[in-house]
């Protein structure tokens, strides 16, 4: 395997790292391949798919870390492949990995960017999740990303880490294929797919819920499902009763549904759910609810399936945002992103008054980046509950303009964020 160095203007020549053969499977594998003591790069190792029952194959294009803007990348016959790396290189100094210090009105945060966490040729972002288990158990990750059927899809992708850093996968992302008996989504093998941007609670009886953002099936002409074109982005639901291994379309319909597009065509999709205090807090994006702009809304539920209306609009036309609660009336944390100045994380006293001035901070993020974009915490317990002044925040990297390769605009990295509160 090559890897090209980086970390200058001008890298040196590929770098022969090694040479790995595995004997013929019966299944995929995912090898490691360590880098030699010194090695000048921008990761500690690459993880790699090796497609059963081949060789593991040369790479004729250099592999480079994804947070290094204009750098190549494999093209699509090559592999899948998932990189985790340390830090960055250009997330690095030689005091360590690039933080900011932020204070406003007695408020303070701290974020530190620790560069990709994951990277996948078909894209990946709008991640979220949960930890299991306390302070130091798993991390429990899903994210949407693109599919390797067809370009600009989505699909929901699931993945787990140990608790503690560095982060290290415990396997490959799993893509989750909803059972959707009735046709009522877009299918997950076909562009543009059934949809993204998960939000996943466990009930306390062990049930999964999982909000995302579905493209329904525009049938009105149709002969049988899935024959004409996918609609807008509308709210739907899926449950799991095994621990996340397998998920239903629960119930077929929309939980917040969109009559049209909007202005944009975009409707009302990426969700972010939290239980408190009895009730099922929703935030989403929606371009339908007021068809003159987008802006973020609440709706609220006793029972996590009826939402009834009208929405809730929040004070600050903000698009889409993930929610933690901070319990003990502390009120609700936010993290989104603004076209330019990328991620942030703001407070709010009741879900509803937005970001303002006093309490925005734009978090420390990939320097490099066309745009830093959709934002999801990985923290907190299994409600959306986060007892603690410190997360990890993941977010999408776009090395690229909208609209050119799914890898070159879609990666996903990571900070981590500590804050204070009066």
């Amino acid at each position: 395997m090559y890897a090209q160095q980086v970390g200058s203007s001008a890298p040196d020549p590929f770098v022969l790292l090694g040479v790995i053969e595995l004997p013929p499977t019966d299944a995929p594998a995912w090898v490691s391949l360590p880098l030699p003591t010194g090695a000048q790069t921008a990761v500690d190792k690459l993880l790699f798919r090796v497609p059963a029952p081949q060789v593991a194959p040369a790479l004729p294009s250099p592999l480079l870390d994804g947070s290094h803007r204009g750098s190549p990348i494999p093209p699509a016959p090559q592999p899948d492949y998932l990189q985790l790396t340390r830090l960055s290189a250009l997330a690095v100094t030689a005091e360590g990995p690039r933080c900011s210090t932020q204070m406003q009105q007695g408020m303070s945060a701290t974020s530190c960017y620790h560069g990709h966490v994951l990277y996948r040729r078909d894209g990946s972002y709008s991640a979220g999740g949960y930890q299991q288990g306390g302070p130091n158990g798993t991390l429990r990750m899903w994210f949407g990303g693109g599919i390797p059927e067809g370009p600009a899809a989505d699909n929901v992708y699931y993945i787990e880490t140990n608790g503690s850093l560095p982060l290290v996968a415990h396997a490959s992302p799993r893509r989750l294929v909803l059972d959707d008996p009735d046709g009522s989504l877009w299918p997950h093998n076909r562009s543009p797919g059934y949809g993204g941007d998960p939000s996943v609670i466990r009930l306390p009886n062990g049930t999964h819920w999982m909000y995302f953002s579905g493209l329904g099936v525009d049938a009105t002409n149709a002969t049988g499902h899935n024959t004409t074109r996918p609609l807008w982005n509308q709210v739907y639901r899926a449950a799991s009763h095994d621990d996340g291994h397998t998920w239903q379309l629960s119930p077929p319909w929309p939980v917040v549904a969109a009559a049209t597009g909007g202005a944009a065509g975009y409707g009302s999709g990426s969700p972010s759910v939290v239980r408190a205090n009895n009730t099922f807090f929703l935030w989403y994006y929606s371009q339908t609810e007021d068809p003159s702009r987008g802006g973020t809304y609440l709706r609220t539920s006793p029972d996590g399936l009826h939402f009834p209306g009208p929405a809730q609009s929040m004070d600050d036309n903000y698009g889409g945002i993930d929610v933690k609660y901070l319990g003990h009336g502390r009120g609700f944390i936010f993290t989104g992103y603004t076209q330019p100045g990328g991620v942030y994380i703001a407070f709010s006293p009741d879900g509803l008054r937005g970001p303002g001035a006093s309490n925005v901070f734009h978090i420390a993020q990939a320097p490099d980046a066309y745009l830093s974009h959709n934002p999801g915490w990985l923290a907190g317990d299994e409600q959306g509950w986060l007892n603690a002044s410190t997360a990890i925040l993941t977010f999408g990297v776009s090395l690229a303009p909208f609209g050119q390769a799914e890898y070159r605009t879609r990666q996903m990295a990571w900070t981590q964020v500590s804050w204070g509160m009066p």
